[in-house]
């Protein structure tokens, strides 16, 4: 487990039971994490134009669905302004049988994908506004088909513009503002050939 998941140890899931005893803006989702993922695609015809529609992903529509009912039992706190948030994932990889009876796993999923799906159902909860979030982190703990406890735990915070450089180093950031070295651009052959011509 790497240390960013050790962090969270003191927010053990396991260890609390009455969800008022965590700190402030400090959250246990005990549930599966879903990541985000596309809908149904389908293509109609109407007045002779063809049409395409996407239904939501049922999977993560139903996991939203979750989430703000769990939320909502923690007596969320809204905070406006900028947010940073950060997530630490326990992803049961869920089994099932097929029509074939054959025995099929779900896959992987990357951290990218499982912060845009809680990222989402989080906004109305914790923040007005995704576009409040200026810094997002997400901690894929554990994945497998023996994660006995799947969970989510969250955290978020208020943060300022020199939070968001507290870890730049600082010769990054100086070189950053440094002027642009003007790259001489390569001869538009092209062009200079219609310029011959006429």
């Amino acid at each position: 487990m790497g240390s960013s998941c050790m962090k969270s140890s003191n927010i053990s899931a396991k260890g609390v039971t009455n969800m008022s005893d965590l700190p402030p803006d400090w959250y246990i989702l005990r549930m599966n994490p879903e990541p985000w993922a596309v809908g149904t695609i389908s293509i109609s015809r109407s007045n002779g134009k063809m049409h395409g529609m996407m239904s939501p992903n049922a999977n993560l529509k139903s996991f939203q669905n979750q989430v703000r009912e769990e939320m909502a039992l923690q007596n969320p706190r809204m905070i406006e302004g900028s947010i940073g948030l950060e997530f630490w994932y326990w992803r049961q990889r869920v089994q099932y049988q097929s029509k074939n009876n054959r025995t099929i796993t779900r896959n992987n999923a990357d951290t990218t994908n499982m912060n845009k799906g809680l990222e989402d159902a989080l906004q109305g909860i914790l923040y007005a506004n995704d576009s409040s979030v200026k810094k997002i982190t997400g901690n894929m703990c554990r994945q497998d088909v023996d994660v006995d406890s799947p969970r989510i735990i969250i955290h978020v915070w208020s943060v300022s513009d020199m939070d968001l450089l507290h870890d730049l180093p600082v010769d990054i950031l100086r070189e950053s503002l440094a002027p642009a070295i003007e790259v001489e651009q390569p001869i538009d052959q092209w062009a200079q050939a219609s310029e011959d011509v006429f």
